[in-house]
């Protein structure tokens, strides 16, 4: 589902704040033991550490377009990743480096309005994920996305309507 906190969805919805997306977000796809979850655009890694908390028999996937913040959190958690438990790839949403179907579910939270290409990234969220598999995305209400200035620095502003009819 798509999740437009405070606003219209296509999914469940959230609560304020990145905190309460974060949680609605991963409550979206609740990845069972043995599965494999993907975390698109980490930033921080907040929503990685979480997942990797709370489902302990779930391996996480996390891809980010920025060289620096996977270093970064490869650094923070390097015991989970020399356990298996945890993959971070250098990565943009419209060239996951996945084969088809490597993954039961996928989450990411503001990050949509980002992606160059929405439709391309979207159809690259459908390549990776087995059928079945869950999706849940988290995006700023466009009234916020505007008072931020997103459309005047060349991103896109997009509703969760939007993301869901482009899904």
């Amino acid at each position: 589902g798509v999740q437009e906190p405070g606003g219209g969805r296509g999914g469940a919805g959230v609560g304020r704040g990145t905190a309460a997306s974060n949680r609605g977000t991963l409550d979206g796809v609740w990845p069972a033991r043995g599965e494999r979850r993907l975390d698109l655009g980490f930033g921080g890694g907040t929503l990685i550490e979480r997942a990797l908390a709370e489902h302990p028999g779930v391996r996480v996937v996390g891809a980010d377009p920025s060289e620096d913040m996977v270093a970064r959190l490869a650094e923070h958690l390097a015991p989970d990743i020399a356990s298996g438990r945890l993959e971070l790839v250098v990565a943009s949403a419209e060239a996951l480096p996945l084969p088809d179907g490597a993954l039961d579910c996928l989450t990411s939270v503001y990050t949509v309005y980002f992606w160059p290409d929405a439709a391309r990234g979207l159809a690259e969220v459908r390549r990776v994920l087995r059928p079945g598999g869950r999706v849940a995305l988290a995006v700023t209400p466009p009234g916020l996305q505007r008072a931020i200035g997103f459309d005047r620095e060349g991103f896109s502003v997009r509703s969760g309507a939007d993301v869901a009819a482009l899904m």
